[in-house]
């Protein structure tokens, strides 16, 4: 009976270190990643009240370079106006890199350079937060490129996910804090 009780909590063992847990991904989303051949990275905690909110891929050999997408949103609503959000996206072609101070994360995917709100030097040579800017740096996953990006409301400004009710000032999305990011960005594991 012992030996049975110890073989149980060593297979409960051995399949919990192995399984994966990523929040708001049902069957159907995971499949689709896993049958693109790309080894995704994907946040496995989310702060709370986040969900997956958009999720599209388009892959494959007969897809132009810039007409690929890989694209998972997560979001939480607020109030009736304001949400929190941030995507996981890839990177296929032309991709550039940003001049600001960074701060440095480790995931099992890698070290992870972000930005959270860095301070530049304005007109006034003052330094100015950078508050519409919270995003990590390109990173390579399997010879991919990713990033993750939170989606804010700059002024009047919503060009990332073209949300024409966003022009009209219906929505409004605001920073999640910097150690929930950081913790999302910790949290990223390749979908296996």
């Amino acid at each position: 009976m012992k030996n049975t009780v110890l073989i149980f909590l060593f297979a409960s063992f051995c399949f919990a270190g192995h399984s994966q847990n990523f929040p708001g991904l049902n069957a159907v989303h995971k499949k689709k990643i896993l049958a693109s051949g790309l080894k995704t990275p994907l946040p496995t905690w989310l702060p709370s009240g986040f969900a997956l909110d958009t999720f599209e891929i388009k892959t494959g050999k007969n897809v132009l370079v810039q007409d690929k997408v890989l694209l998972v949103q997560y979001t939480k609503k607020i109030n009736d106006s304001t949400w929190q959000s941030f995507i996981v996206e890839a990177g296929f072609d032309g991709l550039g890199s940003l001049w600001y101070d960074n701060e440095t994360v480790q995931s099992t995917v890698g070290k992870i350079e972000f930005y959270y709100q860095p301070l530049e030097t304005g007109d006034n040579g003052k330094k100015e937060k950078q508050e519409d800017l919270i995003m990590t740096e390109w990173f390579t996953v399997d010879k991919l490129d990713f990033h993750v990006q939170c989606i804010i409301t700059s002024g009047n400004e919503f060009e990332l996910m073209g949300d024409e009710d966003e022009a009209e000032n219906k929505y409004k999305y605001v920073p999640i804090n910097k150690e929930d990011f950081k913790k999302v960005l910790q949290s990223l594991q390749i979908l296996k």
